[in-house]
């Protein structure tokens, strides 16, 4: 497989952010939201929703702030801030956005990256709706609407909570490990081609590779078998038979030994018999037999 025809494989592979979910995962978490009565959505690492797990449109009492008070951007901004903290920490946070709720959010860790959150919410506080955005709104029925939204919301004792938030936090570490939640290959196998193929000259190592996409060499190893089929060795080789072909054909000035330089195989008999192996004649066999 030459690299434009795994390109092409990419580019036909569905693309959502850089995350991939399993049908499995969305029933667990559909469950789990219907049971308690809350909702939980999925962030990517940009900070966007990208998947609602309960198909459910938002509660009253957020449409209310981020519509009627004309907030999204608040709430945007204070989901930011709580990720990067999340992100920053590598742990499960426990937060009381700015108007008032009860949120929980999960960093999604896949081989020591932040790909995206899992945001659990919204539960309503004892303390209620803050002071602070009462005092914004002048409109009384507004005001009452958004009181008794409020009050509508699922509230549950400190062990509840606990023992809810420790349950979602079970079920992602085991969602993750049994690989429901996953990073798509596509995007990092993509730079991963074309840092080979700039290097093709040059002899790359696995370990430069990995490094030039900060990630582990066992990471980029797998994720190269999962979309090519080869390992990183088998690949580099097989990109490097396809240029050499290649360059034989359409540099004719080149001799064989310049070509095997061309592609960062420096001894000439070397290159000779892993042609040979790879396309069933010597390179000067092969250049021959396109020129007739």
């Amino acid at each position: 497989m030459d690299k434009t025809t795994i390109i092409h494989h990419i580019l036909s592979m569905q693309t959502i952010s850089e995350m991939l979910f399993t049908d499995e995962m969305f029933q667990i978490f559909d469950h789990i939201s219907k049971a308690f009565g809350f909702r939980t959505s999925v962030l990517d690492n940009t900070f966007l929703e990208v998947a609602p797990l309960r198909r459910s449109p938002l509660c009253r009492y957020c449409t209310i702030i981020q519509e009627d008070l004309g907030m999204l951007d608040r709430c945007r901004e204070n989901d930011r801030k709580q990720c990067l903290l999340a992100a920053s920490t590598g742990k499960t946070l426990f937060y009381q956005c700015h108007a008032g709720l009860a949120e929980a959010l999960y960093p999604l860790f896949i081989e020591d990256r932040c790909f995206g959150y899992i945001i659990v919410g919204q539960f309503r506080l004892e303390s209620g709706i803050p002071d602070l955005l009462l005092s914004e709104v002048r409109d009384r029925k507004l005001r009452k609407g958004m009181e008794q939204a409020y009050e509508s919301l699922p509230s549950y004792n400190s062990e509840q909570l606990k023992s809810i938030l420790r349950l979602i936090e079970i079920t992602t570490s085991y969602l993750i490990e049994h690989r429901m939640v996953t990073v798509k290959t596509n995007l990092l196998v993509e730079k991963l081609l074309s840092f080979i193929e700039s290097n093709l000259a040059a002899g790359p190592a696995m370990a430069d590779a990995a490094a030039a996409v900060h990630r582990s060499p066992s990471s980029i190893n797998q994720a190269l078998h999962a979309v090519t089929g080869k390992s990183f060795k088998q690949l580099l080789v097989s990109m490097r038979m396809e240029k050499a072909a290649e360059l034989l054909l359409r540099e004719a000035s080149l001799s064989v030994a310049e070509v095997g330089c061309r592609v960062g195989m420096d001894d000439p008999f070397y290159f000779s018999r892993l042609f040979r192996k790879n396309f069933g004649c010597s390179p000067s066999c092969y250049r021959k037999r396109a020129r007739a």
